[in-house]
Parts: structure tokens; sequence; C-alpha cells
């Protein structure tokens, strides 16, 4: 897909591992210039970052005063990250059961 890009052809967008790469590349650009929150970088993702940076701006709150689209997409974002680093936490050892003397 690399060499395709190289090349110039854009039909190789549609090949996950570039669109994995630019997604990544995407996101860390935008989390660059937003901050950590999620909110704010799923807002911006969702809405653009122009959009974002005017929301911000005026004194908007997230997801409050979002659009209607744009407040269920970061709710689902942030359903689904804490979903996921629930699952990402290490499970705790089991305890070990007591000694038989």
């Amino acid at each position: 897909a690399l060499t395709a890009w190289d090349a110039g052809d854009a039909r190789c967008l549609t090949h996950p591992e570039l669109g994995s790469l630019l997604g990544v590349a995407y996101l860390d650009h935008l989390a660059a210039h937003f901050g950590p929150g999620l909110e704010k970088l799923a807002g911006a993702y969702h809405n653009g970052a122009g959009f974002m940076r005017e929301f911000l701006r005026d004194g908007r709150t997230l997801p409050d005063d979002m659009p209607p689209k744009g407040r269920e997409y970061i709710r689902r974002a942030c359903q689904i990250w804490h979903k996921y680093a629930e699952d990402d936490e290490p499970t705790p050892p089991e305890p070990e059961p007591p000694a038989v003397a």
C-alpha cells in the first residue's frame, strides 16, 4: 500500500494498514492541538478541528452544547474508550490459598 501511495495511486487509501497509519497520525495531530481530553479529541475528530476551535473559543461546553450527532458521537466514543480501558486493566492475581499445617 505504501508503494502505491508513493506512486500517487489514491486507491491505496482503502488499504487497512495505510488507513490505520493515517488515522493515528491525524489523531496525534488533533491531540497536539486539543490536549489529552477524550471529549475534545472526539469532538474535533467528528466535527473537524476548525469547528472545535470556534466551539471552544465561544466558551461552549462539551458535550452539552454540541449538535445532536456530535453529542452522540462523543458519548459513544467515551463509552467505548472506558470499556476498553477497563478491559486493559490487569486482572488482580488470585489470592493465595491458606497454608495447610
